[in-house]
């Protein structure tokens, strides 16, 4: 672990999963962009890309350059999840109120979103697209106890929760007995995260938050008003990934702080 204490306070502390792969490092030099010029107008966000090195012996987090490298091998299953919940883990020190896990795809109002945040409980808050199934999974938690609880997915693309409950999710991953773990690291990241929330949260109190996914060509007048949430993914409809990129950089460059 290599973290220091960060005396600074923040509203949202941002994970953005991450990898180097062409597209996406186009992606990240935009998002690193428009990180640079929210933080220069703000003190409300701390931002970290997530990446994955067989290289590391421990988790490494560098202030610096916003990154937050952790050992392995970089992969969907179970990558995008060890990468998640062990940045989860290694920032808990860090004061801020909100945790936002996202990706590259994603474009976000950040005035929209804190503003948002502002009318929000400061605890026991979620926030997320849902995806609810009425399948059960069965658990066996501390003492042997065998349960059944729903699959409630918060969307990968990105949610918001409190920092109470990303330390009970933290503490949950921690308490998690050999076989639990074997079953969760084979999950998708965003259903493992969600069963880790549904094992103490109650999903009812869930937040669905909309978010705009244009199909087209865009600029920053035609996200609808309210929207702070733009999911830039349109290869598994046009097969166009440089649709999205080029949409990336027009929000960023002409977004008005």
């Amino acid at each position: 672990m290599n973290i220091h204490i960060h005396p600074k306070h923040y509203k949202i502390l941002c994970l953005i999963i991450a990898s180097k792969t062409d597209d996406y490092c186009q992606l990240e030099q935009q998002w690193r962009k428009y990180m640079d010029k929210v933080t220069k107008h703000s003190n409300d966000i701390q931002y970290f890309f997530l990446y994955c090195s067989p290289e590391n012996t421990t988790t490494e987090i560098d202030f610096e350059n916003h990154n937050i490298i952790i050992k392995g091998d970089e992969s969907l299953i179970p990558g995008i999840f060890n990468k998640t919940i062990l940045a989860m883990t290694e920032t808990i020190q860090i004061d801020y109120e909100y945790l936002l896990r996202t990706n590259l795809s994603s474009f976000f109002d950040f005035q929209k979103m804190v503003h948002y945040l502002q009318t929000q409980p400061r605890e026991k808050y979620t926030g997320t697209f849902l995806e609810i199934s009425n399948e059960q999974i069965e658990m066996t938690v501390k003492g042997g106890l065998s349960i059944r609880i729903p699959t409630i997915f918060l969307n990968g693309a990105a949610f918001l929760m409190s920092k109470d409950v990303a330390f009970d999710t933290v503490w949950k991953y921690t308490c998690m007995t050999q076989e639990e773990l074997s079953y969760i690291i084979t999950l998708p990241d965003d259903v493992a995260i969600s069963l880790l929330v549904a094992s103490f949260y109650d999903w009812r109190n869930m937040r669905i938050l909309p978010r705009f996914e244009p199909i087209h060509q865009i600029t920053l007048y035609d996200i609808p008003q309210g929207i702070f949430h733009v999911r830039l993914k349109t290869p598994h409809i046009f097969g166009n990934r440089q649709m999205d990129i080029e949409n990336m950089g027009r929000l960023v460059e002409h977004v008005v702080l």
